[in-house]
């Protein structure tokens, strides 16, 4: 299961911390409500008991009102005397002489909830009581409408709280997506990238700033690398010329039938030189943009087919077959000299490491203004915790097997690849052989 982003965990997180809060204050606020319209239902009950109870009055044994009252319509209120009778009600108030009321002080009257509250008086020695109703509807159905607004609006806020919560953790994580991508700039290749637009004053600038001054040392000690290489390898050419042309001529000047193994070795071991020479020099211009592309639209399968004609001993050495399975039609828009040393080191690569009686196979084909082409074999295979490696100057996978190799084929098969603006892949099961891809342009962009 894939991991959740910062994003989407700083989101979730407020979602499910805003969710909590709301279901701790939710029941806080309605209770607040029901209490509050509770008090206020009894606070009116209470004032039409005592407006009424200060009006009765014993006048010859008799108790009657002194005065009028008037009480809100939504009150129903009967007031006894002593003996039950009624001394005043509103408009059909007399059905709370006997009405049952709840220890909640609730009672039912024809399907209706009322809230009932009593209260009795000493006048004059007797005891008069006053009992007051109010309909519990309109608190109900206050609290009805509460509960629809609360329906309504909650997953509203929670919508909202988690879109805000969103822009503000992509806000948030902007810098991080902007330090990740010239990273992957970096990691192409382009030492010269670097972190701007970020001006957080936080953490996250100092994060880029750090960054930015590693860059900038790691391209200078990149550069010194790579000057280093070119001086180098462009001073070495000439002693190894030298040497190569002495051993021709002691090997000239050997008398027939002597030895002459170790002028051999030396004839052999310069010219693996000159190639590495060759080989550390054509990187180190195309590393500094010294390299300018001759482009130009040739077929594909005559120049595999001339690159399997120059390896063909070698092949037969190791008694490997060689297959051209490119069609006639495929056509590439590219440096055709890079191209043809592509083809020498992803073919030689798959002889070098393929099985004895084994075979290569060059396949291609056309999408669009595309061409893919691949180099498949059977051979040794690369393990999958070396993969990530192949391409890195001088990395062997595997030094002890190598006869030959230098570590630098892949590393310059992915600079031409990277110059014309291809891609290259590789899949290999160790044992059973690889399987390169590339894809490069089949004509020249618009």
């Amino acid at each position: 299961m894939r991991t959740l982003t910062i994003k989407g965990r700083i989101t979730l997180l407020y979602a499910l911390l805003t969710a909590l809060l709301l279901a701790v204050l939710l029941p806080v606020v309605y209770g607040a409500v029901s209490a509050s319209l509770r008090r206020e239902m009894d606070s009116q009950l209470r004032s039409a008991i005592a407006q009424v109870l200060i009006a009765v009055d014993d006048q010859d044994e008799a108790f009657r009102l002194n005065q009028q009252v008037d009480l809100p319509d939504a009150i129903t209120l009967c007031v006894t005397d002593p003996q039950g009778q009624p001394i005043f009600s509103t408009a059909g108030g007399e059905w709370l002489q006997t009405a049952a009321i709840q220890p909640d002080g609730k009672t039912v009257h024809q399907n209706e909830t009322y809230t009932v509250r009593q209260e009795t008086v000493q006048i004059e020695g007797a005891t008069v009581t006053a009992s007051a109703a109010i309909s519990a509807g309109s608190a109900e159905a206050s609290l009805h409408t509460l509960q629809v607004l609360l329906g309504i609006l909650v997953p509203i806020y929670l919508a909202l709280a988690i879109a805000g919560a969103y822009l503000l953790a992509k806000r948030a994580i902007r810098p991080i997506t902007e330090i990740t991508k010239a990273a992957e700039t970096i990691r192409a290749g382009d030492l010269s990238q670097r972190i701007t637009g970020i001006a957080t004053q936080d953490e996250i600038q100092e994060l880029a700033d750090t960054f930015n001054t590693m860059l900038h040392r790691l391209q200078a000690s990149f550069t010194r690398e790579r000057q280093f290489t070119a001086d180098a390898s462009h001073e070495l050419r000439t002693p190894v010329a030298v040497i190569s042309a002495c051993a021709e001529e002691l090997q000239k000047d050997l008398p027939q039938g002597e030895a002459v193994e170790p002028v051999a070795a030396i004839q052999r071991e310069s010219a693996r030189m000159h190639k590495i020479l060759s080989q550390l020099l054509l990187l180190t211009r195309g590393y500094e943009g010294r390299y300018h592309l001759e482009r130009e639209v040739f077929p594909l399968r005559e120049v595999v087919a001339s690159v399997m004609e120059e390896l063909a001993e070698t092949a037969a050495a190791s008694r490997i077959r060689l297959f051209n399975q490119v069609p006639e039609e495929v056509s590439l828009y590219a440096d055709q000299s890079l191209t043809t040393q592509l083809l020498i080191n992803l073919i030689g690569n798959s002889i070098r490491y393929g099985r004895e009686r084994g075979k290569v196979v060059v396949r291609a084909s056309l999408a669009q203004t595309q061409c893919t082409f691949t180099v498949s074999d059977d051979g040794i295979g690369i393990q999958e915790d070396q993969l990530p490696h192949i391409f890195e100057r001088f990395y062997r996978a595997d030094p002890a097997r190598d006869r030959s190799g230098f570590g630098l084929g892949l590393s310059i098969v992915q600079w031409i690849v990277s110059l014309h603006n291809g891609q290259i892949t590789v899949h290999s099961t160790y044992g059973q052989g690889t399987l390169v891809t590339v894809a490069l342009p089949t004509q020249p962009s618009a």
